[in-house]
């Protein structure tokens, strides 16, 4: 049976995830809505790499194979449905999109096909946005095979994690400054966004395997928040604020939010206890932001739609061109929406397949997997 592995905050950090997303794609240009994916990406490396360690720490062993199967049960459910909507749909408004895209999506290449600025998809359905599904699944086609290697010594696993980390940000430098690829290939080429997923494989490896190092770390908790949360904003704040070369600045946001991320869960989860500690997890952990944190892979799979519907009923072409009014009811519509939508496509097209997912459960056990306080 595979280890129930609820870890309090997550769910409500993916609430805020999918709203910024939200926001950023309803035209609210202020709004950071890149920075919503790269926390999906960080929580998706620590939740995925915790699974990991704790069968590796209980039986000695990964089974890799029901590892592909369980995730490609919980995530293509839900994307093929949203496909073949898109794809019905189509047929009645002679608008199908082309061969290309659709295989993208299902195949898990739109992050290349968006790189090089190649599309072929029609309003409403597009599936522009799975790329961040790509990326993520790119990666996992080799983290847990790596992974059952490097396992036996911790180090030699955060070495090849910090390895990702050093690749990712020298790729990003060589290909900004030698115009190798289009400006579009840093943000959602998997080559290139690896190391958002990897900065939270490593604070779930020192969370479980190095908890002296990290104690160390949280003693000192008001300086790691305030320098996790500057590490999360300040690259925004990079060329309009303080002038940094635009090339530098894509290179490296990147990793400079992952380092935040890690001291911000620091903060959260290891920090000894404060008022601001307590009152962000309470936050999280209220029922509507849980809610729509397990109900936001598919409502970020439904939004898009959600807001080309929006559009045409305003007459718009693009959310940037909406008025600031409109922009706030797409918003607020497409929260709203996507959450049901993605509440209930979990409920009746990826429910049937629990059944399914739980005979390829992991082959352990965990009573208390949690590793926070």
């Amino acid at each position: 049976m595979k280890p129930s592995v609820y870890i309090p905050g997550l769910d409500g950090m993916r609430t805020i995830s999918i709203l910024l997303v939200i926001l950023g794609h309803s035209g609210l240009t202020f709004v950071p809505g890149a920075l919503g994916v790269t926390i999906f990406f960080f929580i998706s490396g620590f939740l995925i790499t915790n699974l990991l360690l704790i069968e590796q720490d209980a039986s000695d062993r990964i089974d890799v194979k029901a590892f592909y199967i369980r995730r490609y049960l919980r995530l293509m459910p839900e994307m093929a449905f949203y496909v073949a909507v898109g794809l019905v749909a189509g047929l009645f408004l002679n608008a199908l999109p082309s061969l290309l895209s659709t295989l993208a999506a299902l195949f898990y290449f739109t992050n290349y096909l968006k790189a090089f600025h190649v599309s072929g998809e029609v309003m409403p359905f597009v599936t522009g946005h799975f790329w961040s599904l790509a990326v993520e699944e790119h990666f996992y086609l080799t983290w847990p095979l790596a992974f059952s290697v490097l396992a036996p010594n911790y180090r030699n696993m955060l070495g090849a994690l910090l390895a990702v980390l050093v690749v990712c940000f020298a790729w990003r430098l060589i290909i900004v400054t030698q115009g190798l690829f289009p400006a579009s290939y840093i943000e959602f080429a998997s080559d290139t966004r690896f190391d958002s997923i990897a900065f939270g494989c490593i604070c779930a490896v020192l969370f479980r395997k190095n908890p002296a190092f990290i104690a160390r770390l949280a003693s000192a908790r008001w300086l790691v928040l305030f320098a996790g949360a500057a590490l999360l904003f300040v690259p925004s704040l990079w060329r309009t604020v303080f002038g940094l070369n635009e090339t530098f600045q894509e290179a490296a946001r990147y990793t400079v939010q992952g380092a935040g991320f890690i001291l911000c869960f620091i903060f959260l989860y290891r920090a000894p206890p404060s008022w601001l500690q307590a009152l962000i997890m309470r936050i999280l952990e209220t029922p509507l932001m849980r809610f729509c944190g397990r109900a936001s892979y598919g409502a970020y799979i439904w939004h898009f739609a959600v807001i080309y519907i929006f559009m045409a009923a305003v007459g718009s072409l693009t959310p940037e061109e909406m008025s600031l009014t409109n922009k706030l009811i797409c918003a607020a519509i497409t929260a709203t929406v996507s959450m049901i939508l993605g509440h209930y496509s979990g409920k009746l097209v990826l429910g049937p397949f629990a059944s399914l997912r739980r005979k390829f459960g992991s082959h352990v056990q965990v009573k208390s997997p949690i590793p926070v306080q």
